[in-house]
């Protein structure tokens, strides 16, 4: 039978608190506590379909229509966008914000979102201007062969060679004064092309392993320390301090003011914890309530955020795991050809719609996952527990498969399912991937098929209504 894991005396904040104790992040913003929901664009410049503007992504928002009572400001919505400048990973550490990102930096950040971009930071190409005077700063492994230090890179070909590859570059120790003060100008000189409000330090984790064998590079976590120290300092505003987010979450990033974590580290099955408290990462996830199927595979993971996206050729979309588990979903591609239309399509709007929505009902009920000891476990059909409003609320099997047909009829059917319709295919669905998958499969073929016609095309806000009476303990806002 399926192996299950439960909470069955202390409790993951009793494991995790002398950790917290002893680590304190001193650059956290206060404003992340806020933000439930990231939009993730990938490719924004080369890639993304021509649908995907500032008003798609407003629209999207716009469609969860909010509650009687809504949230006074949209502060609880971040852009990140992975590739906001013209060079990509060609010419690094260059980085010139595109027109494309400048809009949408502009228009949704006008509108009270956070905007975080991505820089591939500790990145150096030998053709570079900057290579002759920055190179003894590489950082390097020792390799035992050779007997002597290999420097490290990013094999973008996977040639084991650098760097013929234009995407190809050299990984680099910031504690380097020039270099890092070539990333800060940069960072400077952009601000003024388009707002932002923190930077996604690509690949940092690499950056503060103690085991460098570059002798030559300097102390990588004091120069980790004094670049977030400078970006803080200098990037700030007034009532917006400024967000320093990395690849990582060690004792050493989190220390030096890293506070915004592993934020494309989101497949399913990535079970990341964050025992540091300081520091917020994107999958905030750790086995203790996960329910596994025989073959391992996570019927359910933590997360903190949910992140509607964009990748490149095909949408960023949550696998069916995730979307079933009542949390939070973390973005990850389906990975199944055709499985997402390759544009911004009907389908495609109306699942993004959900999960935004999903995030705003975060936002509003205070939802935190819940790990500590509870009745609710000892119930062989619980598959987490979560933290609603205050109140301890049970995720179950059933549930699960409930909600995932619920959504999978809105995205592919664009109204919610009768009691008829959601009693039949809840009825043979098990709660594991498979099932799930299946269940999906089924609904979309079906709409494919048989398209609900125009008139009974559904708003979000009415098809929420057909659902809370089908299903009325829906996470609806």
């Amino acid at each position: 039978g399926p192996v299950r894991l439960s909470v069955e005396a202390g409790g993951w904040a009793d494991a995790v608190e002398p950790l917290q104790a002893a680590v304190a992040n001193p650059l956290r913003p206060d404003w992340i506590d806020d933000v439930s929901s990231v939009f993730r664009v990938v490719g924004l410049n080369g890639f993304s379909d021509a649908d995907l503007l500032p008003a798609l992504v407003e629209e999207v928002y716009a469609a969860v229509e909010a509650p009687a009572s809504p949230p006074a400001s949209t502060a609880w919505r971040l852009l990140h966008v992975v590739e906001p400048n013209e060079e990509g990973l060609a010419g690094v550490p260059d980085w010139t914000l595109s027109p494309r990102f400048a809009l949408f930096a502009g228009q949704l950040g006008a509108a009270g979102w956070r905007v975080l971009p991505y820089l591939a930071t500790p990145g150096l190409q030998d053709e570079h201007p900057l290579y002759p005077e920055c190179s003894t700063a590489r950082l390097g492994r020792w390799d035992k062969a050779a007997q002597q230090v290999a420097y490290r890179f990013w094999d973008a070909d996977g040639s084991g060679t650098c760097c013929a590859d234009p995407m190809d570059y050299w990984l680099m120790n910031v504690a380097h004064v020039p270099y890092r003060g070539f990333v800060l100008d940069a960072l400077h000189e952009q601000r003024a092309r388009a707002p932002f409000d923190g930077v996604y330090l690509d690949y940092m984790k690499a950056n503060v392993r103690r085991d460098d064998r570059n002798p030559l590079g300097g102390d990588a976590v004091q120069g980790y320390r004094d670049m977030a120290l400078e970006l803080v300092g200098q990037l700030s505003q007034p009532g917006a301090p400024f967000l320093v987010a990395g690849e990582g979450s060690s004792v050493q990033l989190t220390e030096a003011g890293n506070a915004l974590a592993a934020i494309h580290l989101v497949e399913p099955g990535l079970l990341e914890a964050d025992p540091l408290g300081g520091n917020v990462p994107l999958h905030r996830a750790h086995p203790i309530g996960t329910h596994l199927t025989l073959d391992q595979t996570p019927v359910v993971t933590t997360s903190e955020l949910a992140m509607p996206g964009w990748h490149p050729g095909q949408f960023h979309m949550v696998r069916l795991a995730e979307v079933a588990h009542g949390a939070l979903p973390a973005a990850a591609a389906i990975g199944f050809g055709g499985w997402v239309q390759p544009s911004f399509g009907p389908e495609a709007r109306r699942a993004l719609v959900q999960v935004a929505e999903e995030g705003l009902w975060w936002s509003l009920h205070d939802v935190r996952p819940f790990t500590d000891p509870h009745p609710l476990w000892d119930d062989p059909e619980t598959v987490r527990l979560f933290e609603v409003d205050g109140a301890v609320v049970a995720r179950t099997r059933e549930w699960v498969v409930r909600k995932t047909v619920c959504d999978a009829t809105w995205r592919y059917g664009a109204r919610g399912p009768t009691a008829a319709e959601l009693d039949d295919l809840a009825a043979r669905t098990d709660a594991s991937f498979v099932g799930l998958f299946a269940a999906v499969c089924e609904v979309r073929e079906h709409f494919r098929q048989a398209p609900t016609p125009a008139a009974e095309v559904r708003t979000r806000s009415a098809a929420r209504a057909e659902v809370l009476a089908v299903m009325p303990d829906y996470p609806a806002p």
